[in-house]
This record gives C-alpha cells, sequence and structure tokens, in this order.
C-alpha cells in the first residue's frame, strides 16, 4: 500500500490550505495575456525581457497576501511560477506571442 501524501503538498509545491476552501482570495494586480517585466535578481536565473501573464494562481503559504502568476518568456521554452512582487508592468503592449 503507497503511503498517503499530505494534502498541503502537491508535486513539489505547498500549496495554500485556505486556496481549497476559498478562503484565499486576494486581488491580482496583473491579468492573463498581460506583458510583464520580471525583476532580476542574484538567486534566479532568468531571460532578459518581456514575460506574458499566461495563469493566475493562488498566494503560496509564505505570503498568503500576495497572489502567484505563472509567466513565459519568448526566450526559455519553460513557464515560471513568480509571485505578483516579483513583477512589474511593462512598456509593451498585447501579446508577445502574436
Amino acid at each position: 500500500m503507497a503511503p498517503r501524501l499530505h494534502w498541503r503538498y502537491a508535486g513539489a509545491k505547498r500549496l495554500n490550505p485556505n486556496a481549497a476552501e476559498g478562503n484565499n482570495l486576494v486581488a491580482h494586480k496583473f491579468k492573463v495575456g498581460q506583458t510583464v517585466n520580471l525583476m532580476r535578481t542574484s538567486m534566479r536565473a532568468a531571460a532578459v525581457g518581456d514575460y506574458e501573464i499566461r495563469h493566475l494562481m493562488p498566494a503560496s503559504d509564505g505570503n498568503p497576501d500576495e497572489p502567484c502568476y505563472r509567466i513565459k518568456s519568448l526566450a526559455e521554452r519553460h513557464e515560471r511560477v513568480v509571485a505578483e512582487g516579483d513583477l512589474t508592468v511593462s512598456t509593451r503592449h498585447g501579446s508577445i506571442f502574436h
């Protein structure tokens, strides 16, 4: 019999238990399809340039008041999950993928 995983874990990411109950609703500053810039840090190797918001996500356990986003750059094959505080509005309007 396989061991049961704790309900708060999904893969390697921790999910906020309030999100399952609908109590973790925070307003997102950005919307799907909007172009944003990812702030550079020494802890994150990321492509320079514009990213597009692909999906709105709930806040994490670490910061329940800051929603997260799944973003994508033309320069990378994968999507990233980042907190709202790591993003700024881009001067570019419209999708970067069209």
